[in-house]
């Protein structure tokens, strides 16, 4: 999707935001994790230095799935999470708190995806037809025809009624997505007692536009914890990225989004 695509999404569900959202049935229970603390909003100021890193740079891998199996994947497209964890069932696309999903059978360890300074992500639909509808715009459902690509024709479409209802529960989606330059998520992994716990960045694949990704490793996040001065940096384009031999040991990886519309999914990590 485009990013005027996105940016017009983002528009109406904002206008149809205030007052609109309530917590998911059960989500105290499930989204009371780690990540609920007030973020630390301390920018990296301070990248590693090469020598710091275990193995070669990250490597394109390709644009599709990986199929070597992860501790722990996050895709964005997890009925139970959706459920029980985000507000609203991010219908109108808005993903908060965070996403917060376990590595296997058990509720723990679990990984989370948490926005930061802004609050929030947009969580996309894999259907383009998908959309506000008409007069309600807190009401999504599906349209007759799939969301224009020439921005002259958006409005007309968003004017359009929904011809079906949908359960946003169990509709696919796609990535998160921002529509604020430099928005950041963190990524972390923690245990039943909500400590942090080292993992490996094995995967991460940006659908659309560049992120940067700054990880802290396991000895440095205890010597200064997150207000850690030399976390290790490095910008990644469009693609599905192996990068099992750089992100080691890390207790945090922050992923800024440059640009508007840029989108990331299927990220997966290994426990150390």
């Amino acid at each position: 999707m485009t990013d005027i695509r996105h940016l017009a999404l983002a528009a109406v569900a904002a206008a149809a935001f205030a007052g609109s959202l309530a917590p998911a049935a059960g989500a105290d229970s499930l989204a009371s994790g780690p990540g609920h603390e007030r973020a630390d909003t301390t920018a990296p100021s301070k990248r590693g230095a090469p020598s710091d890193r275990r193995g070669a740079p990250p490597q394109l891998i390709g644009s599709g799935p990986i199929a070597s199996a992860v501790d722990c994947f996050v895709d964005f497209d997890d009925d139970l999470v959706l459920e029980y964890s985000i507000l609203d069932h991010a219908e109108d696309t808005f993903m908060e708190p965070a996403w917060y999903e376990s590595c296997f059978d058990s509720t723990y360890p679990a990984m989370a995806v948490k926005p930061m300074e802004y609050g929030h992500f947009h969580l996309g639909y894999d259907d383009d037809r998908i959309g506000p509808c008409f007069p309600d715009l807190a009401d999504w459902g599906r349209k007759e025809e799939p969301m224009p690509t020439h921005p002259d024709d958006l409005n007309a479409w968003l004017l359009e009624p929904c011809v079906e209802d949908i359960d946003p529960v169990t509709e696919p989606r796609t990535g998160i997505w921002n529509h604020v330059p430099d928005q950041r998520a963190q990524i972390f992994v923690y245990d039943d007692e909500q400590a942090r716990i080292p993992f490996e960045l094995d995967r991460l694949q940006v659908t659309s536009g560049s992120v940067e990704l700054c990880h802290l490793r396991a000895g440095d996040w205890f010597a200064a914890g997150p207000g850690a001065s030399n976390w290790d940096c490095l910008t990644l384009g469009e693609g599905y990225w192996n990068l099992s031999n750089h992100v080691d040991a890390a207790r945090e990886v922050r992923v800024r989004f440059i640009g508007i519309g840029t989108q990331i999914e299927n990220i997966g990590i290994n426990l150390l």
